[in-house]
């Protein structure tokens, strides 16, 4: 007598008109996934679920575990939010320094200014002569 393997259904899993890729799939489906690996679900099992009817994934069980721990890294690095749209990480929006004369400047900001002006000013020769040129080539 034959055992007849029983597969996982996933619940998260929504089919598409157009292919998708082996890492789209997974990403939908990581939440559910974690939860089956945490309740000691074997995920050798949730491969071969995974490599069968309706989800068809091409993938060896070794590209499928890589797969997991880059899916679940994306995910750590953006957690999804509040509002229910996924979290990207945006730059603070830092003011510019108006400095009217009685603010105080950052520290980086006073550093370049003591710089500028205590900086030479140089003025480049439209026609250099060739002694010119050489000059700092004098080792004597």
């Amino acid at each position: 007598m034959a055992e007849e393997e029983k597969f996982i259904k996933f619940e998260t899993y929504s089919d598409a008109p157009y292919t998708r890729s082996n890492s789209v799939i997974l990403s939908q489906l990581i939440d559910e996934i974690d939860k089956l690996i945490k309740g000691g679900c074997p995920r050798e099992l949730i491969y071969k679920s995974l490599i069968s009817e309706p989800y068809n994934l091409d993938l060896t069980y070794k590209s499928f575990s890589t797969l997991l721990s880059r899916v679940r890294a994306k995910k750590n690095k953006n957690p999804p939010s509040s509002e229910g749209g996924v979290y990207q990480n945006q730059r603070p929006v830092v003011a510019t320094p108006q400095n009217s004369g009685g603010a105080e400047l950052p520290k980086g900001a006073k550093i370049f200014k003591k710089m500028n002006s205590d900086a030479p000013k140089f003025e480049q020769n439209p026609n250099p002569s060739l002694d010119e040129l050489l000059k700092g080539n004098n080792n004597g």
